[in-house]
């Protein structure tokens, strides 16, 4: 077993001292010694650094630690002792130091669980994706005092969207916030908490605010008209000039037109870069006699206030910490989105052929009680539900392929049907690169 200071810098080789005496609350003094060796921190301080740059490599950690300590106890009990006792000593270390390494070996992660820093797909989620913020989108106020501008421009979203958040096997340090926040908190306080963060945005443009704004940068999304979208925030620029007791009357002035602003986001379907019909599928939901169809999405995009960084110079943008969104045109496929993000159906195989995400589709079997017939329903990615599409064999390399011919068609004013800018398909195609 290594020593624990080996493993502390190699977990850390990518920290500044000054970043992780603060990311434990110690001095750049106190780092030096733990890094050199020559100060064994506590578990606590080894709890905090592995929850910060490391999680899977917690167990190794505390292992390597106590095994430095009882090294350390016979260095000072050898002064002490001489003959017999020194030896006895010296076997009973040798004993527990290598039923230490055992178990060390035993509790190592298999090569595809270690934590990806580069080529990262959802197969790596969540262990390549911390820190990791959740966002969900909220109860809208329609009457009253309690009116803000957070309640204009989407939908109430439904808590059963989250019905298998817990599923995901999430660290305890993540928190889930509402939609509103990222409307009701300034622009610098927004950057300060949201820009070095991993986000899981769950629910459409519709029902999430945020879902809004990560959309414009998704390499799949909700392929709506930029007038909608402009209009929904035009009405909301408006209502931030009014006061609370202003806010009611606007609210109910403004109601009906906002609603058809909201529901044209749904209309224009999904745009998927390898879909070969105009790259839009699953324009609404479909029945199909006592079968109900739901579509959703599984995809990645920008983290919008670490992008915000490189306005100037978008190329520049690393794409360390990204959004992963989750989202459907209703809620079951919302819902089951969230689930495929699961542990067991990734050990089952659900992303193989899909790492970046694709388009969903949600059978749901209307003969069955409603109170049962979310969790009873097939998701499958459209590609397998659709006779006429195939798996791919190589998604990273066909969405780049394809997203760089989509590219050169929106810039010869070809492809009128997608509601993106060439630009926007190659920073689609940087964002998939350098994952």
């Amino acid at each position: 077993m290594k020593p624990l200071h080996v493993l502390l810098n190699e977990m850390t080789a990518s920290v500044a001292g000054q970043d992780l005496a603060k990311a434990i609350g110690k001095s750049a003094s106190y780092v030096t010694q733990i890094r050199s060796g020559h100060q064994i921190p506590t578990d606590r301080i080894v709890t905090l650094v592995a929850r910060e740059f490391g999680p899977n490599g917690l167990a190794e950690l505390l292992l390597a630690a106590g095994a430095d300590r009882i090294r350390a106890q016979l260095q000072r009990d050898a002064a002490k002792l001489n003959g017999k006792a020194l030896g006895e000593a010296k076997e009973l270390t040798a004993l527990a130091l290598g039923a230490l390494d055992r178990l060390g070996q035993g509790l190592q992660l298999p090569a595809d669980r270690q934590v990806k820093q580069t080529g990262r797909t959802l197969e790596d989620f969540p262990e390549a994706f911390y820190p990791l913020t959740v966002v969900t989108g909220d109860k809208r106020e329609e009457r009253g005092a309690h009116i803000s501008i957070a309640d204009f421009g989407a939908f109430t979203a439904t808590p059963a969207d989250t019905r298998w958040l817990a599923n995901l096997g999430l660290r305890g340090d993540v928190v889930k916030h509402i939609d509103k926040n990222f409307l009701l908190l300034d622009e610098r306080r927004l950057h300060e908490r949201f820009a070095e963060t991993n986000l899981l945005v769950i629910g459409s443009p519709a029902a999430n605010h945020l879902a809004r704004m990560a959309n414009r940068s998704a390499v799949l999304r909700f392929n709506y008209s930029s007038d909608a979208d402009q209009a929904i925030e035009a009405a909301i620029d408006r209502a931030r000039k009014l006061t609370r007791a202003e806010l009611p009357g606007y609210y109910e002035k403004d109601r009906e037109e906002l609603k058809r602003r909201m529901r044209a986001l749904f209309t224009g379907g999904i745009f998927d870069p390898t879909y070969p019909d105009g790259f839009v599928a699953a324009q609404y939901a479909q029945l199909a006699a006592n079968t109900q169809f739901d579509f959703g999405v599984l995809t990645f995009a920008a983290n919008p206030f670490y992008a915000a960084r490189y306005r100037d110079d978008p190329e520049a943008n690393d794409h360390k910490y990204v959004s992963i969104i989750a989202a459907g045109i209703h809620h079951p496929a919302t819902a089951h989105a969230v689930r495929q993000l699961g542990r067991d159906q990734r050990d089952k195989g659900f992303f193989a052929g899909h790492p970046y995400g694709g388009v969903l589709r949600v059978v749901l079997d209307l003969s069955i009680p409603f109170s049962e017939r979310v969790e009873r329903a097939e998701c499958l990615w459209e590609d397998a539900a659709n006779p006429n599409r195939s798996r791919s064999d190589d998604q990273k390399a066909d969405l780049v392929r394809q997203l760089t011919q989509i590219e050169a068609k929106l810039a010869k004013g070809e492809l009128k049907n997608l509601e993106l800018s060439a630009d926007q398909a190659r920073a689609c195609r940087v964002l998939i690169e350098r994952l």
